[in-house]
């Protein structure tokens, strides 16, 4: 299921850094975009929210992952065990996760 979602995100899906915070937002139907929240609350606990699409055509919506935890849960989840994928967006996800483990660093003393 992971792979078949990070192939919509490398369609109409966005992953940066956007005024000083991460996101992580599809462009969908509202169909996929209830279903893929669904999907990702019932399976991993993954808060999700969707808004109209800035097209306002009645038709898309734009889906975000809303908490960072969650962020870097669901980018994790979608690159796990991956080997097709879109390079750039990849490597935004590369940048994501050095940017948050320096903010959060594994204490390795325990």
């Amino acid at each position: 299921m992971m792979h078949m979602i990070r192939g919509m995100w490398d369609g109409d899906g966005s992953i940066g850094f956007y005024n000083n915070s991460v996101r992580v937002s599809l462009a969908a139907t509202e169909m996929f975009c209830v279903g893929l929240s669904d999907f990702l609350s019932s399976k991993y606990g993954i808060e999700s929210r969707m808004c109209d699409a800035s097209c306002h055509n009645g038709v898309t919506r734009n889906f975000y992952i809303t908490r960072m935890h969650d962020k870097i849960k669901f980018l994790n989840l979608m690159y796990k065990d991956a080997n097709l994928y879109m390079e750039r967006k990849y490597q935004k996800y590369i940048e994501i996760m050095n940017y948050y483990n320096e903010r959060h660093p594994i204490n390795n003393s325990l």
